[in-house]
């Protein structure tokens, strides 16, 4: 059995209002507005914009694989003893963590210009 279905009923006035906007055309009147769309941030965005916050080392390569994350920071660590870069390590992962609780984080320094073999 076949429906008719009457699209100026009430229940369908929607429809009726329903125009679509040529976007070539600057002047139309429509009931329907388009509006802008905006880029959510990736998880790679929320990490860099943690770390430039966190510390003024620069960001090296991010890696993203399931629920872990490895991030290598460059920057001048030769003053540190090992203390130290530990600890400066242990505060940009928990800080990253804080941002990105999903997420389990290794956060590696090294020295700006130094060759890993």
């Amino acid at each position: 059995m076949k429906r008719n279905r009457d699209l100026s009923s009430p229940a369908h006035s929607a429809y009726s209002e329903v125009a679509f906007v040529d976007p070539k055309k600057e002047d139309q009147s429509s009931p329907c507005k388009i509006l802008p769309f905006r880029n959510r941030p990736s998880q790679f965005d929320k990490i860099k914009n943690i770390l430039r916050q966190a510390s003024d080392y620069k960001i090296g390569p991010i890696f993203i694989k399931g629920n872990r994350i490895w991030v290598i920071c460059y920057g001048s660590i030769e003053w540190m003893n090992r203390e130290q870069l530990e600890e400066e390590t242990e505060r940009i992962a928990f800080l990253l963590e804080r941002k990105l609780a999903n997420f389990k984080i290794c956060v590696r320094l090294e020295e700006e210009g130094y060759v890993f073999q």
